[in-house]
């Protein structure tokens, strides 16, 4: 049976701090677990695979790429549901 590869985000030093909590008691009961996404250095000391460069560079990068992308386009209404209020 394959090992479950489990995706992980934080922006900022608790978030890192809880993740890598997260990642070692994860791997206490399933210890092939893998983990990969976007943290900081706690988690890259529990064996964090970066999904970006902005992994080792802290919140401030992270949120700033994450702002960057164009937003998706806003929900279409369901049929025969009133439209929210504008303004």
């Amino acid at each position: 049976m394959a090992h479950k590869r489990i995706l992980l985000s934080v922006g900022d030093d608790s978030g890192d701090l809880h993740a890598a909590n997260l990642m070692r008691a994860m791997r206490e009961l399933e210890p092939g677990v893998r983990f990969a996404g976007f943290g900081m250095a706690q988690m890259a000391e529990q064996g964090l695979e970066p999904l970006g460069e902005e992994s080792s560079q802290g919140s401030a990068m992270w949120l700033h790429n994450l702002l960057r992308r164009p937003l998706p386009p806003p929900p279409r209404p369901l049929p025969g549901l009133p439209r929210p209020p504008t303004g």
